[in-house]
């Protein structure tokens, strides 16, 4: 809703509901508040979403997996035009952002328009992930560069801050099941990875990676962690936390054992093949389907969380297995003269 209490950016003026910027207005009431786009420059940073908000590609999977589940069109309806109205955005956007046209060149030259722009973008709810972010930030700073830097005063200067991610539904039903007493704490232990702090980026690779990555591996580790500690049942078990074919496979190229054309995956027939969970190989960084490997869903999880944190250096204070820490895939395990360790292959 548009009415309510309101709070004012004391640097650019620009007013928030404090629910919008994720603070309660008793926060605010004896301190400075600095908005997202105010904070960043203060910080000679780029603004954050405020949110673990999912990528249309996120909301096109939800609404593959609803259909292959065989949900009703009403309940589907919701995310399509979600997905629609996201995808529609991103080209208009695009469009502004190159300047083809001279009205599009006039636009990115004022600041009130890019300001209002990246507001909407931060609290959207939908992490558009296609660099528009980055390019309005770029265009805004180059406006402002000779105006005066906002200055953050420690204990006095409060900023919007990110939102908490939210549980995993399978988690939420685990934790209203009910449990021996003398379970309940291994329970309570078990829970740890819903909290970011449990999976710490090394700093070193922060800033060698960029912030939307840095963000997805964090994301990644934590959902792998969580169904690694809390193992859903095998009916339920469809490879959830462990990337998809649509997002690993080559869309000119075979893939995997079975030889699968990633462009195919487009083909609504091939929703199921497209949804299947993936592993990658360390020796020839191909994916391949867990099923065709002949690796189990768990296993894999274990698998990809140490590659994932091997790869970005992460400090790990949940209890999950360092090994297997790697994957071989069959061919370079057959080019190498090792065995596979996962069942029997035969090639022809």
């Amino acid at each position: 809703p548009e009415g309510g209490p309101m709070i004012e950016c004391d640097t650019c003026h620009a007013k928030y509901h404090p629910r919008c910027a994720n603070l309660e207005p008793s926060e605010v009431e004896d301190a400075k508040f600095m908005c997202s786009l105010c904070d960043a420059r203060a910080r000679g940073d780029r603004p954050r979403l405020l949110g673990e908000y999912p990528t249309p590609s996120r909301i096109e999977r939800k609404v593959s997996d609803g259909r292959s589940f065989g949900l009703i069109a009403g309940e589907l309806d919701p995310l399509v035009t979600i997905l629609l109205d996201a995808k529609m955005l991103v080209s208009q956007l695009e469009d502004l952002v190159s300047a083809k046209s001279t009205a599009s060149a006039e636009r990115m030259k004022q600041p009130a328009l890019l300001r209002w722009l990246l507001r909407a973008l931060l609290g959207l709810g939908i992490n558009l992930k296609s660099g528009l972010l980055d390019s309005l930030w770029a265009a805004l700073s180059e406006l402002l560069k000779d105006e005066p830097v906002p200055v953050i005063t420690p204990g006095l200067t409060v900023s919007s801050r990110r939102s908490p991610r939210t549980k995993p539904a399978s988690v939420a039903l685990a934790a209203e099941s009910p449990q021996p007493a003398q379970q309940q704490q291994q329970s309570q232990q078990q829970s740890q990875p819903q909290s970011p702090t449990a999976i710490c980026i090394d700093d070193n690779s922060k800033a060698s990676i960029q912030p939307e990555i840095v963000d997805m591996y964090q994301s990644q580790l934590e959902e792998l962690a969580i169904y690694i500690l809390h193992p859903l049942s095998p009916e339920l078990d469809v490879g959830q936390g462990l990337l998809q074919a649509r997002d690993t496979f080559k869309a000119a190229a075979e893939n995997c054992l079975c030889l699968q054309m990633g462009s195919e995956l487009d083909n609504p027939d091939a929703a199921s093949m497209a949804c299947a969970p993936t592993i990658q190989c360390d020796a020839c960084s191909e994916f391949y389907h867990i099923e065709c490997v002949q690796v189990s869903s768990g296993l894999a999880r274990i698998i990809t969380f140490n590659q994932l944190k091997s790869r970005v250096a992460a400090v790990v204070e949940v209890d999950i297995p360092e090994e297997p820490s790697t994957f071989m895939c069959p061919a370079c395990c057959l080019n190498a003269g090792t065995q596979y360790s996962y069942g029997e292959i035969v090639f022809d």
